[in-house]
């Protein structure tokens, strides 16, 4: 986690450097309605993940035999890279699942998941790029999707700064003990 605050300091320093920003409203609204616009891109990932799935089988199934008698080097390539691409999706979807409710409560902790769903995503996205040897593309996508989901979270990032996550644990009042109606036997 210390390395996560790390990136977040280094983020937050090139962000504040930027001569662009969003509109105070427009900020304020996309704070208030991540909860469920994270809930759309849940259905929406899912939906891929699925899709991803039918298609990986598919071909596994369909061009199985092809790809490892003449390519093995692609074949392998691409469904390693797409397998990553896989359990990068499940993972970024359990940490957005995770944040909705902080997110509607405007929490910094459920900031926190977005920007740790972020991290994974590029990282991911990165692996699998390499894996399946498209080094290039890979670099150009990742630096145009990292900016531009970099921006956007670190613009919201102010409307989440100044609420902490609330306390799992309940304190209890404490016990005044001087209205005690219970006798305690003493001595004569």
């Amino acid at each position: 986690m210390k390395v996560v605050t790390q990136l977040e300091t280094t983020f937050k320093q090139w962000h504040e450097k930027s001569p662009v920003h969003l509109p105070d409203g427009l900020r304020n609204w996309l704070a208030t309605n991540a909860w469920w616009l994270v809930i759309v891109g849940i259905v929406l990932s899912v939906i891929g993940v699925i899709s991803l799935l039918n298609t990986l089988l598919w071909a596994e199934q369909i061009l199985g035999d092809y790809i490892r008698a003449f390519a093995p080097h692609i074949g392998a390539g691409y469904t390693i890279g797409s397998w990553i691409s896989i359990a990068t999706i499940i993972v970024t979807v359990a940490l957005y699942a995770r944040a909705v409710q902080p997110l509607r409560q405007l929490n910094k902790s459920g900031w926190n998941l977005l920007f740790i769903a972020f991290l994974v995503d590029l990282a991911g996205s990165a692996l699998s790029g390499i894996v399946q040897g498209d080094i290039a593309t890979t670099i150009i996508g990742l630096a145009i999707g990292g900016l531009i989901g970099g921006f956007v979270l670190f613009e919201v990032r102010s409307q989440f700064a100044g609420k902490p996550a609330a306390s799992k644990t309940t304190e209890t009042p404490p016990i005044d003990t001087s209205k005690s109606t219970t006798k305690v036997p003493t001595e004569d």
